[in-house]
Parts: structure tokens; sequence; C-alpha cells
């Protein structure tokens, strides 16, 4: 963060400096990849959906998966991986 100030105060605030997002950004792209999760170009991953959206629910099929917790996101990607049941 004090990196990306000392840009924005010497760039006109048109650079940005935020090492931990491409970090995130390829934790999230790795999770993504072990789990099969399924890419969505409205939201991109389920894992994508379940840490920026505010729902916690999925619906596949007109069926509805609840995602409130890492667990059931897990419980789902593993059901989706198999096919869901």
């Amino acid at each position: 963060n004090e990196i990306n100030d000392v840009y924005t105060k010497y760039a006109d605030g048109y650079l940005s400096f935020y090492p931990a997002d491409t970090l995130i950004s390829d934790l999230i792209d790795l999770l993504s990849v072990l789990t099969n999760s399924s890419i969505n170009e409205d939201w991109g991953s389920d894992i994508e959906y379940y840490l920026f959206e505010p729902s916690r629910k999925i619906w596949v099929n007109d069926k509805e998966y609840d995602i409130r917790t890492p667990e059931k996101l897990y419980d789902f990607l593993v059901l989706q991986d198999k096919g869901l049941e």
C-alpha cells in the first residue's frame, strides 16, 4: 500500500501498484483449476463468485446450492466435478 501511495502521488493517480491483487488472482486461478471450477463469463469461477459476490447461493439447472461457508463451497465443487447429483 505504501508503494502504491508513492506511485499515486507522483503519477497523478494513473498508476497503481497492488502486488497482493495479482497474488490473490493467481491463487483463485490455481484453486479453480485444482477443483475443476467452471468459468462463467459473467462472474468468473465459482470461487471468484464466492469471494466477491454478496449472494451465498448458486443455481444450476433451476436447483439451488448453498455456499455460505468454505466447506459448503467445497462440497458444491466436489458435486460439480462429479456432474451435480
